[in-house]
This record gives structure tokens, C-alpha cells and sequence, in this order.
């Protein structure tokens, strides 16, 4: 149950980060399937790192949501998602993660089981859930 949830929140993590980014050619990437020749190795540091970003990525996400719900034009949705991207983008690579490697790392969470469940138990200790902090 616990490894599902992870999953749908990795997964909504790409689908933030993607439609914040609103880059064609990062969701046209994402749609196509993730290379299946090998895993990704990270270190429990790495993995630290990832996790930290992904929890800012998941916080920008949400706090930017109901002003893009609220916004009165497509000009200002349009202004707040290049807002909002830049923010995650920032973010992430604030714990040493370029935007590559975190859509890398979200692959590989999505493809194994283990590293997922390191991934988890990770979020535990830096007591996300599921609605946030």
C-alpha cells in the first residue's frame, strides 16, 4: 500500500514539475516510455538529496496551484506556471540535482522496487505525507 502511494506521489511529482515547466519537448520525453537498459545506483546521500528536492518541488507545486486555478487570463497562468518552474527548478538544483537526473530518478523509482522503498522510508524520516508537510 505504502510503496502505491509513493508511486502516485513520484508520479504526480513529474506531472507538477512538467506542467509547471510547460516545455513541449520535456512532456513529449516524459510520454515516451523510460529506457529499460539498467538502474539507476544512487548512494543513501543521493538518494537524501532527491528526496528533499522532490518534497520542495511537491510544496512549490501546491503552494502555486490555487493561484493558477484563480488566474484570470491565459497571460497570467501562463506568467505563474514560468514562475512556478523556475521555482522548481531552483529548487532542485539547490540539493544538487539537475532537472535531468530528477526526471532520471523518478524513472528508475517507477521501474524498482527497492530503490522505491528506499525512497520512502527516506520521506518518513523527513516527515512528508501524502498532503504534504
Amino acid at each position: 500500500m505504502h510503496t502505491r502511494i509513493t508511486r502516485i506521489l513520484v508520479l504526480s511529482a513529474v506531472v507538477t514539475l512538467l506542467t509547471f515547466a510547460g516545455a513541449p519537448e520535456a512532456i513529449a520525453q516524459e510520454a515516451a516510455p523510460p529506457p529499460t537498459s539498467g538502474s539507476v545506483e544512487l548512494t543513501n546521500t543521493e538518494l537524501e538529496d532527491f528526496a528533499e528536492a522532490y518534497v520542495e518541488v511537491q510544496e512549490i507545486g501546491m503552494a502555486h496551484q490555487e493561484a493558477l486555478a484563480a488566474a484570470a487570463s491565459a497571460e497570467e497562468a501562463q506568467a505563474l506556471q514560468a514562475q512556478a518552474s523556475e521555482e522548481m527548478a531552483a529548487a532542485v538544483q539547490s540539493h544538487g540535482v539537475t532537472p535531468e537526473e530528477y526526471t532520471e530518478v523518478v524513472n528508475a523509482l517507477n521501474q524498482d522496487e527497492e530503490l522505491l522503498l528506499r525512497f520512502s522510508i527516506i520521506l518518513e524520516e523527513l516527515g512528508y505525507s501524502e498532503d504534504g508537510r
